[in-house]
């Protein structure tokens, strides 16, 4: 069958965006949305490793899964939510979640902010 392609739900992220304020993390998953193999979710600021709630009990990453689309195997998908930069707990939540997961970490001198 040519030109059917399989989509799937994803099972983790690949990347995170973090970073400090106006440090362009808007403009950066604005641009990083716009690609056709980038999904980035259904909402910019998730909030999910920084939700204390949700890590007080079992972990259900499919609150988390259920933002993004269907993908294609050459997709990736990632979350943007800056305040993991500063929520000490999110940096093990998201390693425990997927130690191969990328982060970006936009950052800015404060003078100038």
């Amino acid at each position: 069958m040519l030109g059917i392609r399989r989509r799937h739900k994803i099972d983790k992220l690949d990347f995170i965006l973090a970073g400090a304020q106006k440090s362009g993390t808007t403009a950066l998953h604005y641009f990083l949305e716009k690609h056709p193999r980038i999904t980035m979710g259904d909402q910019q600021e998730m909030h999910f490793f920084d939700n204390d709630e949700m890590f007080s009990r079992e972990v259900d990453y499919d609150l988390l899964h259920r933002h993004f689309p269907l993908v294609g195997s050459s997709t990736i998908a990632g979350e943007c939510s800056p305040s993991y930069l500063y929520w000490k707990p999110a940096a093990e939540r998201i390693w425990k979640y997927n130690a191969q997961i990328k982060l970006l970490v936009l950052l800015r001198n404060p003078v100038e902010r």
